[in-house]
């Protein structure tokens, strides 16, 4: 049924099935499951990832009542707020999803910004690719019959539909969507060249991004240990394989260099995993490419010369709805609103980015080398 990368013979059953590369103690196949698994060890209220490791995002308190989200990256999600009408990614365009936690593709509200939808009939709203549109474009983990995207092993992911975990079909080309870890000559992390592509949840293990030529794309999150500066950047891409056309990570430093809650709406980043970013007009601080300008976009306390994607001063941005403890956003009660900037107080882990006292601003403001 569900048989991922590494997954334990005996205990990797359809109710079992636990994530590609799990290095916590804690994540053990009875406790990961599926997206679309409806056993009977998987119902709505027992579908949860279960102790991840990340600081940033710990899926241990999830308690989706109908909902199939297997990767929920929100932090504290009671069951009081995970009713139908609101965490309901699995099927996003159904009436049941409001705009409070998992909107619909082309909802535009500011307080409705899940891209974390795993279903068939859930696509991402702006998909960057020219060949991968609003109804062609799955998220990786879907574990539907049309979309299959976590293993393509293919060559050119240009279809409508990716392929299941060991797909080889003539549509599947290495300038789309490539699986984690390919056993096939194929696929490699180190042969990854995503064209037109936005791989929306990869689960790149041991995240050799510097190979990746990224010319529309945007890696979502790198989940591994191993992501080092040397191998997830945009910026300063040490390879000639990884052009920093665009948005790439700068450094990626494992548990705080999360671009999970990016949703940029003109920007396109379909899945940057910082979800619960509306960037309207907005890019990276430090792209260096053409098409991403530091105009909308300034981190609040840039720790380096990079710009952390976590402290960003969004000036044309509305940052909606985190649901988590550790990234306490515009809409919820650490910010304040002056014109057009918005100003954010955002906790990642165990640091606290607090913007200091400003003349000119009222409230809590941005400072920082911006």
């Amino acid at each position: 049924h569900c048989r991922p990368t590494h997954c334990r013979p005996t205990h990797c059953r359809p109710t079992h099935c636990r994530p590609t590369h799990c290095r916590s103690t804690h994540c053990r196949p009875t406790h990961c499951r599926p997206t679309h698994c409806r056993p009977t060890h998987c119902r709505p209220t027992h579908c949860r990832p279960t102790h991840c490791r990340s600081t940033h995002y710990r899926l241990t308190h999830y308690r989706l009542t109908h909902c199939r989200l297997t990767h929920c990256r929100l932090t504290h999600c009671r069951p009081t707020h995970c009713r139908p009408t609101h965490c309901r990614p699995t099927h996003c365009r159904s009436t049941h999803c409001r705009p409070t936690h998992c909107r619909p593709t082309h909802c535009r509200s500011t307080h409705c910004r899940s891209t974390h939808c795993r279903s068939t009939h859930c696509r991402p709203t702006h998909c960057r690719s020219t060949h991968c549109r609003s109804t062609h474009c799955r998220p990786t983990h879907c574990r539907s019959t049309h979309c299959r995207p976590t293993h393509c092993r293919s060559t050119h992911c240009r279809s409508t539909h990716c392929r299941p975990t060991h797909c080889r079909p003539t549509h599947c080309r290495p300038t789309h969507c490539r699986p984690t870890h390919c056993r096939s000559t194929h696929c490699r992390l180190t042969h990854y060249r995503l064209t037109h592509c936005r791989l929306t949840h990869y689960r790149l293990t041991h995240c050799r991004l510097t190979h990746y030529r990224l010319t529309h794309c945007r890696l979502t999150h790198c989940r591994s240990t191993h992501c080092r500066p040397t191998h997830c950047r945009p910026t300063h891409c040490r390879s000639t394989h990884c052009r920093p056309t665009h948005c790439r990570p700068t450094h990626c430093r494992s548990t705080h260099y999360r671009l999970t809650h990016y949703r940029l709406t003109h920007c396109r980043l379909t899945h940057y995993r910082l979800t619960h970013y509306r960037l309207t007009h907005c890019r990276l601080t430090h792209c260096r490419s053409t098409h991403c300008r530091p105009t909308h976009c300034r981190p609040i306390h840039c720790r380096s010369t990079h710009c952390r994607p976590t402290h960003y001063r969004l000036t044309h941005c509305r940052l909606t709805h985190c649901r988590s403890t550790h990234c306490r956003l515009t809409h919820r009660s650490n910010a304040t609103w002056s014109g057009s900037a918005c100003l954010v107080r955002i906790r990642v882990g165990m640091f606290v980015f607090t913007p200091k006292k400003k003349s000119g601003l009222s409230g809590e403001t941005n400072s920082g080398p911006f």
